[in-house]
């Protein structure tokens, strides 16, 4: 499968089979069709929680059993996919909704805000989506700084980071707000975009000048 600029290249060289469509490397799908994309890598693992919960859904289990339920069995079939990939805001929106109907068969008695949080708070530790995809994304920041530029998949990464000081400004002990705003602009793709050139001035915020 041909990429970057030589991805309308027809030619298949060295005779063996070169895919138009799709690949399948690692256990996920590569396209140039983001929905297709999306759609097996993402929509399909959402497809699969849900039946997953439909199963144990009609079973007579405690608040306690739902959350185990959600927690060991059913976030476990995103993880993987959704740790490497993007996705659309709404996904997540889906992916709650699902886990909020599973834990709760009639209206909910406890508010979301609370049940998500730890015990000693008053929570039920229930998982929800928009934390585990943001905790998944950051620790590739972690990685990137453990590798030291030696990983191979580091270089894409850091190439876009170059502008700024590399892996330089992931060692460096600023203020956490900054790190959190590198993390934004990489799960929001703004730092992946074609053509795009990382500067200062898109990493801080005019009103920090």
């Amino acid at each position: 499968m041909w990429l970057g600029t030589s991805r309308k290249n027809t030619a298949k060289p060295l005779g063996i089979a070169w895919s138009a469509n799709s690949i399948l490397a690692l256990g996920i799908i590569l396209s140039y069709n983001d929905e297709i994309v999306y759609n097996k890598n993402i929509e399909q693992k959402l497809i699969k929680m849900k039946n997953l919960l439909n199963l144990w859904y009609p079973r007579n289990l405690t608040l306690y059993g739902r959350i185990t339920i959600l927690k060991f069995l059913a976030i476990s079939k995103l993880v993987y996919n959704t740790s490497v990939l993007t996705f659309p805001t709404k996904f997540t929106a889906m992916v709650n909704q699902a886990i909020k109907q599973f834990a709760w068969k009639k209206k909910a008695k406890i508010k979301y805000r609370t049940i998500i949080g730890p015990k000693e708070q008053g929570g039920l530790d229930m998982p929800d989506f928009q934390i585990i995809n943001e905790a998944l994304k950051a620790v590739w920041v972690r990685r990137l700084s453990d590798s030291n530029g030696t990983a191979s998949w580091s270089h894409i990464p850091l190439l876009y980071l170059r502008p700024v000081g590399g892996l330089f400004l992931l060692q460096c002990n600023f203020d956490l707000k900054l790190y959190k705003l590198i993390y934004r602009l990489i799960i929001t793709e703004k730092l992946c975009a074609p053509g795009k050139k990382l500067t200062a001035a898109l990493l801080i915020p005019k009103s920090s000048y």
